[in-house]
């Protein structure tokens, strides 16, 4: 069994390795040039195409957001990761309270990220849409704004961590616990001061070797351990999030689309019986890709069907054919490969 010391080296190596795939994404303009071409043009004054738009920008500054808080957490479990290996538990401890901090943040815009599809599809008043679209988009500019400037600034006040640990405390129970302890190592106060002396005021001998600090390495090792696998699960739920977001981008830039149809729920009307390729089941009412996926959700669970396992079988005839294994069996699936 992996004691703590090599599991938060290993934990750390492999969520640098995740960053590491992802610096195509650095030069972010760049990366978000073909995606933004696939829009209409932005001077129409055609409404949809507005809304179309506004919803890139929300989109592409959640995206944005998420890459800045991903970087954020690895460049700080690189720090813990040094100070680890320097033997060095007062930086240690700190840059774990840090990170711990870092990945509240992380799981509050998650959650923001995670109710605005649901919030937008209730506006059916277009001014109203529009309003909410401006809400979610300040609570973004907040997040990277956010500066406490006493002597005056045009930023607007940042979040209290507190706001974002409480988010957090839904996947973290035990984290007031924790946080409390490692404040108590990072403050200015007796657990920091023990950190370097050996705990008795005017006695003693300072500077003592990391082992004496075991019990401290082990709760920060812990702590790094449980926030970058929860980093990994927000980075994954923050992109699903996202694909649902730009399906919204795709509807409205859509020909004869309007604001109030763009978030409309359609049908499950369908082709096919799903018992094999030759009689996937199509629905009838997809616009986009993304909506037919989240159809076949809708339909497994109108089903009461409990998805196991999703595999791609076939690309045919302008076709992707799809076989999602239930606890009923295999069902076929078939999305067009072009939409208008």
């Amino acid at each position: 069994m992996q004691n703590s010391n090599e599991l938060v080296v290993e934990v750390i190596d492999s969520f640098l390795e995740q960053q590491t795939d992802l610096t195509f994404l650095n030069n972010f303009d760049e990366a978000m040039r073909a995606r933004e071409q696939r829009l209409p043009a932005r001077e129409s004054d055609s409404p949809t195409t507005q809304l179309a738009w506004r919803l890139y920008d929300l989109y592409k500054n959640h995206f944005f957001m998420m890459r800045v808080q991903s970087l954020k957490l690895a460049e700080i479990a690189r720090g813990i990761l040094w100070a680890f290996q320097a033997g060095n538990p007062t930086v240690h401890i700190s840059l774990a309270r840090s990170l711990f901090e870092h990945l509240s943040a992380f799981s509050f815009q998650v959650e923001e990220l995670s109710k605005i599809s649901d919030n937008l599809s209730r506006q059916n008043d277009p001014g109203k849409l529009i309003g909410a679209i401006h809400k979610h988009h300040s609570i973004l500019e907040r997040m990277y704004y956010g500066q406490d400037m006493h002597g005056g600034s045009n930023h607007p006040k940042p979040f209290h961590v507190n706001n974002f640990r409480e988010v957090l405390e839904k996947d973290y129970p035990e984290q007031n616990a924790v946080y409390a302890m490692l404040c108590d190592y990072v403050h200015p106060n007796f657990g920091s001061n023990s950190l370097v002396s050996s705990g008795r005021l005017g006695e003693g001998v300072l500077s003592q070797p990391p082992s004496v600090f075991r019990a401290q390495i082990e709760l920060a090792n812990a702590c790094t351990i449980k926030c970058l696998a929860l980093a990994t699960g927000f980075a994954l739920e923050g992109s699903t999030q996202l694909i649902r977001l730009d399906n919204f981008v795709e509807i409205a830039s859509r020909d004869g689309e309007r604001p109030s149809t763009v978030f409309s729920k359609k049908g499950l009307s369908h082709l096919g019986d799903g018992k094999s390729q030759e009689t996937a089941i199509q629905f009838a009412k997809a616009r986009t890709h993304g909506e037919a996926v989240e159809m076949i959700g809708r339909y497994l669970k109108q089903e009461k069907l409990r998805l196991i396992d999703r595999q791609t079988q076939a690309v045919a005839d302008g076709f992707l054919f799809e076989v999602c294994q239930t606890n009923e069996g295999p069902l076929w699936f078939k999305t067009k490969l072009q939409w208008p």
